[in-house]
């Protein structure tokens, strides 16, 4: 249990940080090539503050529910903070990381809830990168998370891939 985020179920952040540094080590000693995708949810202090932490806790577990059995086996998602997540996708090509990363924009734009009779859900900014010969997983999470930045700058509930 300790392993897993209280409220979701997702792993936490040491441990999506782990799994993060072990698909390094497989892509440095076996070239198996990888992305991953910093996603922050939007407005969803807002959403807090409209429709209660509870309604934004429910929002949570409702999203990590479709992450689980929306996504294929070999994908991960895990929670690195209040409205932060990191996803590590087996793909090794920025055509099928710009699918991967709309599948997941879609999939957080489509999770809802209802709270007195209306529905509520949010969207996501997402940036997103396939990793390379001089990354760390540092590097690499750094330039998803200013890819990330970027998608915020440029209106919200978009992917960039860089």
């Amino acid at each position: 249990l300790a392993q897993l985020d209280q409220l979701t179920g997702l792993f936490n952040r040491p441990n999506t940080e782990k799994m993060l540094q072990k698909k390094m080590d497989d892509f440095q000693q076996k070239g198996q090539r990888f992305s991953i995708m910093y996603i922050n949810l939007d407005d969803f202090s807002a959403c807090n503050n409209e429709y209660g932490f509870e309604a934004g806790n429910e929002l949570l577990v409702q999203m990590a529910e479709n992450f689980r059995h929306g996504l294929r086996d070999s994908d991960f998602v895990g929670r690195m903070a209040g409205e932060g997540f990191l996803g590590i996708f087996t793909t090794d090509s920025q055509q099928h990381l710009k699918l991967l990363s709309e599948k997941m924009r879609r999939l957080i734009e489509a999770t809802r809830i209802i709270v007195d009779d209306e529905e509520v859900g949010v969207t996501a900014s997402i940036g997103a990168t396939l990793v390379n010969g001089e990354d760390t997983a540092q590097t690499l999470m750094e330039r998803a998370i200013s890819l990330m930045h970027v998608s915020k700058i440029s209106g919200k509930n978009c992917s960039i891939i860089g």
